[in-house]
């Protein structure tokens, strides 16, 4: 029972956390703004040990913000291609979130350049989500299973219709 009530006390407290960050939104300049508190929150919200946003600039998904990368990590994903092998690449290539619960054992970075960075880096475990305006992503460094960074969804004239698409 106490565990229930713990759980359920995280899930309000993630609720509140995302209505608070909905309503600063629609008052905002713009998504851009909001950015570092969406990371922050969505790190807390889901327990991930790191995390970053990318928007596509150029054709490729750039890294705008990140909480926990080193310089190498940043290098290397600096500029991903859709398809290309990392998760974000392949979550903008499918559309969908792409979730990688060992870094070690994926086909997705067998044998590729980006593996012993995320290793090098920590990373274990990988989730990313594409949308139509940006691309999140959220690891964990430890043996735990990363979980969503979730992103915001915005209608044809760009208002916010939900701020977070599911935390897993």
């Amino acid at each position: 029972l106490r565990e229930s009530e713990a759980r359920l006390a995280l899930e309000h407290a993630a609720v509140k956390r995302m209505h608070q960050l909905s309503a600063r939104l629609v008052g905002s300049n713009g998504l851009p703004d909001l950015l570092p508190e969406i990371l922050d929150a969505a790190i807390e919200i889901t327990s991930a040990d790191k995390g970053n946003v990318q928007l596509v600039q150029d054709g490729r998904l750039r890294i705008v913000i990140h909480r926990g990368f080193d310089r190498e990590f940043l290098k290397h994903f600096e500029a991903v291609a859709e398809g290309e092998g990392a998760a974000c690449g392949a979550a903008l290539g499918k559309g969908r979130r792409v979730v990688v619960e060992d870094v070690t054992k994926s086909t997705l970075f067998a044998g590729t350049p980006a593996l012993p960075v995320l290793t090098a880096a920590g990373v274990r475990a990988v989730q990313s989500t594409a949308t139509a305006h940006f691309e999140s992503s959220a690891v964990a460094s430890r043996a735990r299973t990363a979980v969503s960074l979730p992103p915001c969804a915005m209608d044809d004239r760009g208002t916010p219709y939900h701020l977070f698409q599911s935390v897993a």
